[in-house]
């Protein structure tokens, strides 16, 4: 699951990181598949291989990726929340990723959290979902 803000929505380069992932992986052999409640934004050739899901929110900050896994902040953009277990009406089934690759940070700090409190944010969110 490709999981964070704008750099993994692909917001100002189509696909962002997912789509040199798709490649390298593709490259390496490996058998994968990507997951998540959104499909915007895929280049090319995520599009052609079927690989558009992710879960890249831009604008999202650490503390709104954390409320969405499970839940519904009602940010805008959200998709209904519920990432992970697709409950709430969202109509998805859950998703249990192998792998979760988390690109975040960006918006805390632009929009002015300091240090302590994206660290804060941070380790909340890797202990409660075990990513860490």
């Amino acid at each position: 699951m490709p999981l964070g803000d704008s750099i993994t929505d692909g917001y100002q380069l189509t696909g962002g990181y997912r789509t040199q992932l798709y490649k390298r992986l593709t490259n390496s052999g490996a058998i994968f598949t990507f997951v998540g409640s959104s499909s915007n934004n895929a280049s090319a050739p995520l599009t052609a291989s079927g690989q558009i899901r992710h879960e890249g929110h831009s604008g999202y900050r650490t503390d709104q990726i954390y409320n969405n896994l499970l839940g519904n902040d009602a940010t805008a953009g959200n998709n209904g929340g519920h990432w992970l277990d697709g409950g709430n009406g969202t109509g998805r089934s859950a998703v249990s990723p192998n792998i979760v690759l988390l690109h975040i940070g960006t918006n805390d700090r632009t929009q002015g959290e300091n240090t302590q409190t994206m660290t804060n944010k941070l380790a909340i969110l890797l202990n409660t979902f075990a990513f860490g």
